[in-house]
This record gives structure tokens, C-alpha cells and sequence, in this order.
């Protein structure tokens, strides 16, 4: 089966486009593509690859919509995709648990997530509406990051709030990240060559959004982040949690507007706001490592919230068997596993001497150390086809 796979995100969009069934085996693309904004937001850069090619050029890019449909055209007129049915990421999908077709209800779920999780969903819209204009009568399909956290139970989901928000009103821990969570996990059961049954995984998936997850016979029984993406750890320009305290003090004293908050709580806070540098983790270390003070606290405190947040998942997941890093940061970073790892040694967390840099999937932690420690590519684009594929399948059985 064809399938064409967009990933709208805040920041980016990444695309694949699978084609056969080879690719269900060995994960590989047909054709990939990621576009990121420039920092005047009215362009933005394009960059594909093949299995034999690669190139990049930039493209319009003053909205989302404007942007994936440049995307898209690129798409059709350079590699002449075909797609059978197209496959969306969606981050917040409030009680869905499972990939759907998008009809009128799905779009309308998708819509009324939008004021919580306003840029991504609202990125995710764009993307249904301009693959829809690009392949007329192609089935669409959500896969929600939501999904996978609806196993968990009502202590990790609730919030200390009257019961009747959490039974009447659906006001909960949704989590999000979860197409990321749920392939790592499983493709950490790959590498340890173990059956996911019995294993205690904590994903700790770290990009410019971070969340972690607790992840016990492959299913999710606790996360960071909570009713939004801005909850739990902090981030490349989120705050993550914040006493509430505090944002009723800022709104009772007239100090900052709702939206002034929701700007400097999204875009103006985490690495970025604290270093007063970037939300870019590379160039918070390289100013770090000039003296810069608030670069210094930046990544004193996001090491910290992350590693207390894997001590509070290894908790809730009743121990831990396995720590995987996954994401741009979680990936790349070297400098961030290592000082995480340090302040888990207590866990029996230990690395190897050299960490050593790469981007094949691989354990990277000491051999005699009671935690095994593993890099894990994000490959949501293949983990959502994959889902796809399946929906799909059942609902041609079904016809």
C-alpha cells in the first residue's frame, strides 16, 4: 500500500511517503522531506532525500497552510507520488484511543482540541486540508498522540481537582508524544531482543518539546505532560509546569493578559527564556561553556527536571528496566544523556566510556549496570504508516 505520511508540528513539518509493502519490514522510504521556517517566518527550508538523492530549496511559507501546500505540490510535481491513503499526525485528539478515517466527527474532535493544543492542531487542520485539495476522493487518516496514554490509570490520569472535572467534564492528563513513546518502546524491546511483556521502559523523548513516559508491558501507565503540551518538563521555549500560584498572582495583579501569559509560557520560557540564548541545546552549551550565567542555569535545570522526571516514571512504572533516549536532543546530545545518566546512577544507571555518536538504534549503556540505556531514532512517520496500514486493513476487511 501507498501512503503518504504529514507530521505537522508547532515548529517543522516532516513528510514520508511509503510505497509497496518492502517498507512495513525494513522501514524505508520512497521519499522523505522536513521543512523549517527561517527566522523571518516568511520562508522556510525544504529539504528531501531518496534512498539514491537528496536536495533542498526553500518555499513560501507565511502560514502552515501555505507551507505544507508548497510541500505537497513539491511532492506531486518532483517524485510524482500516488498516494492510496494519507496519514496525519494529530497531537491532541481528547478521548480518542485509537487512529481513525477522518470524517465530519474526527474533524470535529480534531477542532475542538485546537484551544489545547492551539499550534499543532490548528498545523494539523492545515495539513488535512490541503492533502484533501491535493488528492481528491484519498482517504485521510488521524493518528492521535493522545491514543497511547488512555491506558493509564485514574491516579496517573487525574488531577486533584473536584471529581466531577474528571468524570463529567474530561478535564485529565491526556499526555502527548505517544506515536513517539509507543515506537520507542517497541523498538527498544527489539534491540534488547525481549518480549515487550514484562519489560519497564521510561521514554524519554527530548526535542523541543520534552515529555517522558512510563511504559510497562507496552502500554503507557504514567507521563509528564498533562491536559496540554505546556505541562510537565521543561523545554525548548515551553516552561512546562509552573506553580498555579503564580499565574493566578500574574493575572489577579493585571501583570500580563491571557494571551501575554500563553505567548511567554509557549514561546518565551524554557532553554530559550532562562538562557536567554536559544532553545537550540548545541548553542545553550556552547554559551555555557563561555561563562554566559543564564546558559549555565539553563541546562542546570532542564538536567535536573529531566532527571527527576525519569525517577518519578521509574516510580510509577514499579521499577526500571530500561531508559531510552529518543528526539533531536535525546538522539543528538550526548552532553544531556551523560549528565542526566550521572544523577541516575543511584537507579543503576551507568554509560559506557565513550557515547559514542551515531545514528543507527543502540545500547549505549554499561554493561554490568542493572538498567540497560538505549538511543532510539523518532520515526513517528513510520510508526503512524504502520498504523495506518492497519486501520486501513480492518476496515477493508469489515466491507
Amino acid at each position: 500500500m501507498n501512503v503518504f505520511v504529514l507530521n505537522a508540528g508547532s515548529s517543522s513539518v516532516k513528510a514520508s511517503y511509503f510505497v509497496g509493502d518492502t517498507w512495513l519490514a525494513d522501514g524505508v522510504a520512497a521519499w522523505s522531506a522536513s521543512l523549517r521556517w527561517s527566522t523571518s517566518r516568511s520562508t522556510a527550508t525544504l529539504q528531501w532525500t531518496t534512498p539514491h538523492d537528496h536536495g533542498s530549496s526553500d518555499v513560501a511559507a507565511g502560514d502552515h497552510g501555505t507551507a505544507i501546500g508548497e510541500l505537497v505540490a513539491f511532492a506531486l510535481e518532483s517524485h510524482a507520488i500516488a498516494p492510496e491513503i494519507v496519514g496525519h499526525r494529530v497531537v491532541h485528539g481528547l478521548g480518542e484511543s485509537r487512529p481513525a478515517h477522518i470524517d465530519a466527527r474526527v474533524r470535529a474532535v480534531i477542532a475542538a482540541a485546537v484551544e489545547l493544543a492551539p499550534a499543532h492542531n490548528r498545523a494539523a487542520l492545515a495539513g488535512i486540508d490541503a492533502c484533501v485539495a491535493a488528492f481528491p476522493g484519498v482517504p485521510q487518516a488521524a493518528d492521535f498522540d493522545t491514543a497511547f496514554h488512555a491506558t493509564m490509570p485514574d491516579e496517573a490520569a487525574a488531577y486533584a481537582l473536584p471529581y466531577a472535572w474528571f468524570a463529567e467534564r474530561g478535564i485529565r492528563r491526556y499526555g502527548f508524544h505517544g506515536i513517539s513513546h509507543r515506537y520507542c518502546a517497541r523498538r527498544t524491546a527489539d534491540l534488547l531482543e525481549r518480549d515487550p511483556s514484562g519489560l519497564r521502559i521510561v521514554s524519554a523523548h527530548i526535542g523541543n518539546g520534552v515529555s517522558l513516559a512510563a511504559i510497562v508491558d507496552g502500554a503507557s501507565v504514567d507521563t509528564t505532560m498533562g491536559f496540554t503540551p505546556l505541562d510537565g518538563l521543561m523545554m525548548g521555549s515551553r516552561s512546562g509546569s509552573v506553580d498555579p500560584g503564580l499565574v493566578l498572582h500574574l493575572l489577579r495583579t493585571n501583570a500580563y493578559s491571557v494571551a501575554d501569559l500563553d505567548r511567554i509560557f509557549n514561546d518565551e520560557s524554557g532553554l530559550a527564556g532562562v538562557s536567554e540564548v536559544s532553545r537550540d541545546v548545541r548553542e545553550v552549551v556552547a554559551a555555557a561553556e563561555r561563562g554566559l550565567p543564564s546558559a549555565r542555569l539553563a541546562l542546570d535545570l532542564f538536567v535536573h527536571r529531566i532527571s527527576a522526571g525519569i525517577a518519578a516514571m521509574a516510580v510509577a512504572a514499579g521499577g526500571i528496566d530500561a531508559l531510552a533516549f529518543t528526539g533531536g536532543v535525546g538522539e543528538g546530545s550526548a552532553y544531556v544523556r551523560g549528565r542526566v545518566c550521572s544523577r541516575l546512577a543511584f537507579l543503576g544507571i551507568a554509560l559506557r566510556a565513550r557515547d559514542e555518536a551515531g545514528e543507527a538504534d543502540r545500547e549505549i549503556g554499561e554493561a554490568r549496570a542493572g538498567v540497560h540505556v538505549v538511543v532510539v531514532r523518532a520515526r513517528e512517520e513510520l510508526a503512524i504508516a504502520r498504523d495506518i496500514v492497519r486501520l486501513q486493513s480492518t476496515f477493508n476487511g469489515n466491507t
